[in-house]
């Protein structure tokens, strides 16, 4: 029996990328053939790295994956994912704020375009890790590599 989604979107500003993101990413991979990092930009967010770093370190931090991918869009989430043949989308959540958010982003996206999301718990030693933490400790050391 095969995986049950052909291709998946796993989206996210990833600024950095952290292990706990790579974790449901290598999740991902056993529910889809083919994995897409989607790198989406807000442009009300300040970001601490570029598009072109977060981009560099989304793919190091990939490279044991072959059938994973990375994209960079600044368009909305379900209409790329359409684009580009996606048949689900994939998030993750650390918290119970973290699944009410991503359940309703889920419902907008199904509702508007049929496009089902998997959301996949943290595992529980990487639920405290967030890019917010990473973001500080780097700061706070003066370390932005």
């Amino acid at each position: 029996m095969g995986k049950p989604y052909k291709h998946g979107l796993f989206p996210g500003s990833f600024d950095p990328i952290t292990e706990g993101h790579v974790d449901i990413i290598e999740r991902a991979c056993q529910l889809c053939e083919k994995v897409t990092v989607g790198l989406f930009v807000n442009p009300d967010k300040n970001y601490l790295f570029s598009t072109e770093e977060r981009i560099e370190k989304i793919k190091a931090a990939i490279a044991h994956l072959p059938m994973v991918d990375v994209c960079h869009s600044d368009g909305m989430t379900c209409k790329v994912a359409l684009e580009m043949g996606c048949d689900v989308l994939i998030r993750g959540f650390r918290n119970p704020a973290d699944y009410a958010y991503e359940a309703e982003m889920a419902h907008f996206n199904f509702t508007h375009a049929h496009l089902p999301t998997y959301i996949l718990d943290a595992t529980p030693t990487l639920r405290n890790v967030s890019s917010t933490a990473v973001r500080e400790a780097l700061k706070a050391k003066g370390d932005l590599s």
